[in-house]
């Protein structure tokens, strides 16, 4: 099998994990839904996961639709919108949920003091970021901005995030640093989510960077440098992995997701045990139904 071109191998792998994203990212926002009188940060966790399921319900079935079908400007020019859309805003929305994490642990007092639109705001600052990139990146790819300075612009979208992921969790290793010993159960309750968030941000940008880096030297094919496909597929499939990867930690880390998901767990056996059982009893003679 040529895995420098397109077949049903690849066509395999993008749909199984269109499937385990979109799934995944449906129980989330179900659970973050449910607890989300608890803890307010949940807001930010729901946005997330919302952002990961639009990978999984447009990004890649368009990106398998234009790699199956003929080549269309409109095909192509949708799909790379649909993933710089998501793709930035999952990773941004990552960075406000380290700033978040920060502020709770270096700042709890005024923590507790946010409201519900200083949320809105910060949920909503991802999506207009990721907007305005991609109108930029439209009016590029259309021939209407030529400057130079598009691929610094670029450059700088893609970093942000990082630089501030690593700034927030600095600063929160910092503080746990300084007040070892005498934490509260609150305190110890944030610094355990400030963990899993940790967890989920490098697990993030070690699916994502690949791709980014790939991205970036795609620029210098002119030069006599080519990325073979197969190294192209397997970048896409790590950056797509991207929106599985809070499916698959915050299940180990989030108790009311091991609580729920063993609910769920327990009543599906329940369920698929019931008819067995009543099979396995006699038939009650119709003359004592009488």
């Amino acid at each position: 099998m040529d895995f420098n071109s397109w077949n049903i191998f690849w066509s395999s792998a993008f749909g199984l994990l269109t499937v385990l994203i979109v799934t995944g990212n449906f129980f989330s926002i179900w659970v973050f839904h449910r607890q989300r009188s608890r803890k307010r940060s949940y807001f930010l966790l729901i946005s997330l996961a919302v952002a990961d399921l639009m990978v999984g319900l447009f990004a890649i079935p368009l990106f398998i639709t234009r790699r199956s079908t003929r080549h269309s400007h409109l095909r192509w020019l949708l799909s790379t919108s649909f993933d710089a859309f998501t793709g930035l805003t999952s990773i941004y929305t990552l960075a406000v949920i380290s700033l978040e994490r920060m502020f709770a642990i270096v700042c709890p007092l005024r923590h507790r003091t946010l409201t519900f639109r200083n949320y809105l705001c910060a949920i909503a600052m991802p999506w207009i970021v990721a907007a305005v990139f991609v109108a930029v990146l439209i009016l590029h790819l259309n021939g209407i901005i030529k400057h130079p300075s598009y691929k610094v612009l670029l450059l700088l979208f893609q970093t942000t995030p990082l630089l501030t992921m690593c700034v927030a969790y600095f600063c929160i290793w910092i503080k746990r640093k300084s007040t070892k010993g005498i934490r509260n159960h609150r305190a110890a309750r944030e610094s355990k989510l400030a963990n899993t968030l940790f967890l989920v941000s490098g697990a993030s940008l070690i699916t994502w960077t690949p791709y980014q880096m790939i991205n970036n030297l795609s620029y210098f094919e002119g030069l006599g440098f080519r990325i073979s496909l197969t190294i192209f597929y397997l970048s896409k499939i790590l950056q797509f992995s991207n929106s599985l990867v809070n499916v698959v930690i915050y299940p180990q880390r989030i108790p009311e997701f091991k609580t729920i998901l063993k609910n769920i767990i327990h009543c599906y056996r329940a369920a698929s045990q019931r008819p067995t059982t009543a099979r396995s009893q006699p038939a009650v003679p119709l003359n004592r139904i009488a």
